[in-house]
């Protein structure tokens, strides 16, 4: 692995999709990952991934008063109250939410347990991650937050195993439906 100096922090680079262009790689194909700070290139993920982060997308802008940002990098959506979207980068708005979709293959590849990628500290200033977790041994939707003061990592707040509609509390107040979700290999 060979390190790059990275001029601004990465999820801002990656808000503004500059993150892979800065890291020149080559255009298709790959998926860049920011975790603890740390950049990871891995292969671009499967069909069914792409099929959860749009239900996930789709449920957000159906509500009406939650817009979403998405790209090829992790996290795979940041979501924002619709008045805050436009500010939203540049601006430095803190976000609502972010949310991870784990891949069993990025824990082969890179040797990192999920749990620890689960608690990892905040990302973009997100009061609530949600973690959908789509390796066959775990099927399950995770929200977590909002950080502990003390060490800045976060606790569960609800979890939902694939199948079952994931229910976002308020602020959201969002229904997801899982049942077109399947795990990644």
């Amino acid at each position: 692995m060979i390190g790059l100096p990275v001029p601004r922090s990465p999820i801002d680079l990656w808000l503004r999709k500059e993150l892979a262009e800065h890291l020149r790689l080559p255009d298709g194909g790959w998926r860049v990952e920011v975790i603890d700070g740390d950049i990871y290139v891995t292969s671009r993920p499967e069909l069914r991934y792409e099929a959860i982060v749009r239900s996930i997308e789709e449920a957000v802008a159906a509500s009406g008063s939650l817009s979403s940002v998405r790209g090829d990098e992790s996290p795979a959506l940041v979501v924002t109250p619709v008045a805050d979207a436009a500010a939203a980068p540049q601006d430095g708005v803190p976000t609502s939410l972010t949310v991870d979709v784990l891949s069993p293959a990025f824990f082969r590849e890179h040797n990192r347990e999920v749990e620890e990628r689960h608690r990892a500290g905040p990302r973009a200033s997100s009061p609530f991650r949600l973690v959908v977790d789509a390796a066959p041994e775990a099927c399950r939707a995770t929200l977590f937050g909002p950080p502990h003061a003390a060490d800045g990592g976060y606790a569960a707040v609800a979890s939902w195993e694939f199948g079952d509609p994931v229910v976002l509390p308020q602020p959201f107040g969002v229904t997801i439906d899982t049942t077109a979700w399947y795990p990644l290999e």
